[in-house]
This record gives C-alpha cells, sequence and structure tokens, in this order.
C-alpha cells in the first residue's frame, strides 16, 4: 500500500523517500498510483527518487517528484558507468541506452478514469528523448564510431580510456545542442560516471 513508516509521517512527511528497483515491474497505471501516494507523504520541500538500473548499476534512470508539485516529475537523471562491458551497444544513440530503465510510470501516459494518474511527464520525456536522439545524428554521433567499449578490467587500458573520452566528447556535444535548443540539461562526470540531467 507504500505507506511509509508511522514515525515519518507524524514528523511532519518524509525528507526523501528512494524508491529504487521497485515500481519497474507494475503497471503503469499502478506505479504511477504509487508514486503518487509516496509524494503525497512528503514533507515541505521533500522529494521522491523513483530509480531503476540494470543488475551490474551501469545505467541508471531516476524520476525526480517534489512535495510542492507531486504532479509531475521535476527532473529526470540519465547515468552511466561510460567505461562498462554493458554499454556494448554505445554506438547506438545515447538516448536508447536508458531504454528500458526510464520510469515505470513515464513509459505511456495512465490509463484514465481509474482515479489519480499520478506523476505526469511522459509526453515531456518522449519529446526530450526525440530532440535528443535527433542532435546526436547531427553531432554526437560522429563519435560514435570511436566508442567502442572495453571494460575495467580489460587487458587495453588505453583504448578503454579512448572509449571514454570519444563518448564523452560525443555526450558534450549532445548537451550543447539541446541547450542551444532551450532544453534545461547539464552533464556531469566523475571519474567515468556520466550524469544527464534534465529538469
Amino acid at each position: 500500500d507504500f505507506e511509509l513508516p508511522r514515525e515519518a509521517v507524524d514528523g511532519g512527511g518524509a525528507a526523501l523517500v528512494r524508491c529504487a528497483n521497485v515500481l519497474r515491474d507494475y503497471s503503469v497505471w499502478d506505479a504511477a498510483a504509487a508514486a503518487l501516494r509516496l509524494a503525497s507523504q512528503l514533507a515541505p520541500r521533500g522529494a521522491l527518487l523513483d530509480a531503476s538500473c540494470d543488475a551490474s548499476g551501469d545505467v541508471l534512470c531516476c524520476m525526480r517528484v517534489c512535495a510542492e508539485r507531486p504532479g509531475e516529475a521535476t527532473a529526470l537523471l540519465f547515468a552511466a558507468d561510460l567505461q562498462a562491458a554493458s554499454l556494448a551497444e554505445r554506438g547506438a544513440a545515447p538516448s536508447q541506452w536508458f531504454g528500458r530503465w526510464t520510469p515505470r510510470c513515464l513509459v505511456s501516459p495512465p490509463p484514465k478514469g481509474r482515479g489519480a494518474d499520478g506523476p505526469s511527464g511522459h509526453a515531456e520525456l518522449m519529446r526530450f528523448l526525440a530532440a535528443w536522439d535527433e542532435v546526436d545524428a547531427q553531432t554526437g554521433g560522429a563519435h560514435a564510431e570511436a566508442a567502442t567499449t572495453t571494460d575495467a578490467s580489460g587487458v587495453d587500458g588505453e583504448a578503454a580510456a579512448q572509449s571514454v573520452a570519444a563518448t564523452l566528447r560525443r555526450l558534450r556535444a549532445d548537451a550543447a545542442a539541446l541547450r542551444a535548443r532551450g532544453e534545461d540539461v547539464r552533464l556531469e562526470v566523475d571519474d567515468r560516471l556520466g550524469r544527464f540531467w534534465l529538469e
């Protein structure tokens, strides 16, 4: 029923709720209803983070819902280990790395007529992913042929470093092109972890 512990609710609500790899096996409607129920138990200025990742944690997508705006996703995070063996399909558009891990309630619009619809954001997500694909084909895709992946335990450390560098150039070009279109995005890189924020 997604009820938070009474001490959290009675204390004015939870400041942060992390829901990782929980809702992705639910129906779109049930995931949306659960997210809305969790968001309703947040403290003022609290946040719900609904995330999904692959088995190794190499690729992750996370949705943020704020207490003040429980009916919408206020930010999306796309994160990837840029040197992971699981990104062997790296030549594909970067947006496709995350397709299987987008928050369940944003995969498609929840059916109408079944109560609360939950956090909105499907249309915005689809629009953004289409824009990302388009700019990547024009800019970042130019680096795709250089972005063959070698995992961190591989023997060819130089090739792995070149792969990460090529992918970073691709993501930076994508981010710049998206910002030029008015998208509120930013790219953060810490060691080999790339984080792409949409707000």
